[in-house]
């Protein structure tokens, strides 16, 4: 896409127009315009022009720069209408017009499911998130999720390891990282799968952003997969978005006094397909076939059977109480070795589990 300076300020006009205007500008462009992506303003009526918002030089400046700077993976923009953006996500009732995109792109057109669910979701979770979304990469589907901690970056880093593809969605400016503590996530997707964001450059992340992040993870997927949701949570908000949008709801149960699952038992309830493999989403789309994943649970098998002297993942481990989360965020390791190696721990008298996480109890 031959993109110039002009061209972007034009399309951010539109991005940041009213939504009132929005809406009756968008009617013009389903009758056929523009005709050039390249031109977006010059049908519409010069009292629609009027009305557009000014772009402040500095945001044009640096989204501009972030186009134009040398990077290790490709970038580029989706405009709504134009052939490159996602058909999947066009269909969708409020559809971003302006999206900045880091990575591979054409995973953006890509069959996608997104797995989403709790910030805090229990090591429980966590493992059936990495078991499952393993088969569902190895199956060939994209992994999309929000990138936050808990169930997103366990579903991220389980397609990552499993060689699949993922794409995340971010809630903030495509330049940052929210969470900090995912720097690492978001280098690996940058470079191994898509990294996606309808905020510009220089966004930092908002409370309000989120609702309008998740109708773009929902509208990229073919279906949504609760892994663990608290009865009100921003991932309840994703199910019904993916509803409206017609799209396949999953959800995982867990016991009836397990508040992690409560979100999960009342999608159940409401019509959503209850998943306790993968092969439960699969024969939803028989196109894809099931691939069986057995080597992370050899490889726990095998930790736990060979045991441990003292394990580098007491170095993971403070005297103050760090979480689980935490710990498998910098061992980088699939949920089950950190599972089982942080029992051998805390049987050898290193560490304590304690409310919230663990800590060290020797030197």
């Amino acid at each position: 896409m031959g993109w110039t300076k002009h061209v972007l300020q034009e399309w951010l006009q539109l991005a940041l127009a009213p939504a009132k205007l929005k809406r009756l500008i968008m009617r013009q462009f389903e009758a056929g315009a523009p005709q050039h992506w390249q031109a977006p303003l010059a049908e519409l009526p010069a009292f629609w022009r009027k009305q557009l918002p000014e772009i402040g030089a500095q945001w044009l400046e640096n989204t501009w720069q972030w186009y134009q700077q040398e990077s290790d993976s490709q970038r580029g923009f989706w405009v709504w209408g134009h052939s490159h953006y996602p058909t999947q996500l066009a269909e969708i009732a409020n559809p971003p017009w302006f999206l900045c995109w880091e990575g591979h792109e054409p995973l953006g057109h890509s069959n996608q499911i997104a797995v989403i669910g709790s910030r805090n979701a229990s090591p429980q979770a966590l493992m059936n998130t990495e078991t499952l979304t393993q088969a569902l990469a190895a199956s060939g589907l994209t992994v999309t999720s929000g990138m936050a901690m808990g169930v997103d970056s366990a579903a991220h880093w389980a397609a990552l390891n499993q060689g699949g593809a993922t794409c995340a969605v971010l809630g903030c400016g495509i330049d940052a990282c929210y969470p900090t503590r995912a720097k690492a996530l978001k280098k690996e997707i940058q470079q191994h799968g898509l990294v996606v964001s309808e905020y510009l450059p220089g966004t930092p992340a908002k409370t309000e952003h989120f609702p309008a992040r998740n109708r773009i993870i929902s509208g990229l997927s073919r279906g949504v997969l609760v892994m663990a949701a608290a009865q009100r949570s921003g991932s309840l908000i994703t199910a019904r978005l993916a509803a409206e949008q017609g799209k396949d709801i999953f959800a995982v149960p867990y016991g009836i006094n397990d508040p992690t699952g409560r979100g999960c038992h009342v999608l159940i309830q409401q019509g959503a397909k209850l998943v306790t493999r993968a092969e439960d989403i699969l024969e939803e789309w028989p196109e894809f076939q099931t691939a069986t994943t057995t080597r992370g649970c050899e490889n726990s098998q095998e930790k736990f059977q060979m045991g441990l002297e003292i394990s580098p993942m007491l170095d993971t481990v403070g005297f103050e109480t760090t979480s689980f989360e935490q710990v498998l965020q910098q061992s980088n390791k699939p949920v089950a070795d950190v599972m089982n190696e942080l029992v051998s721990l805390e049987v050898d008298g290193w560490i304590k589990a304690v409310p919230g996480g663990y800590v060290r109890v020797r030197r």
